[in-house]
């Protein structure tokens, strides 16, 4: 292995990402480290999100 790990990937827009979730989500309830578990987590932070509007 030459390099860290994560040199070849592209960078990753968190900005952009934060846009989507609060307009998905609504703007007051999406903080950093809720745009943090997206970028990490996509499909369990959206169902968690989902889950959290229906109660």
């Amino acid at each position: 292995i030459k390099g860290r790990p994560g040199e070849t990937l592209p960078p990753f827009d968190f900005e952009a990402l934060e846009t989507k979730l609060k307009e998905e989500f609504g703007d007051h309830s999406i903080r950093d480290v809720d745009v943090l578990s997206a970028a990490l987590y996509p499909k369990v932070f959206h169902d968690y999100m989902v889950f959290k509007k229906e109660f």
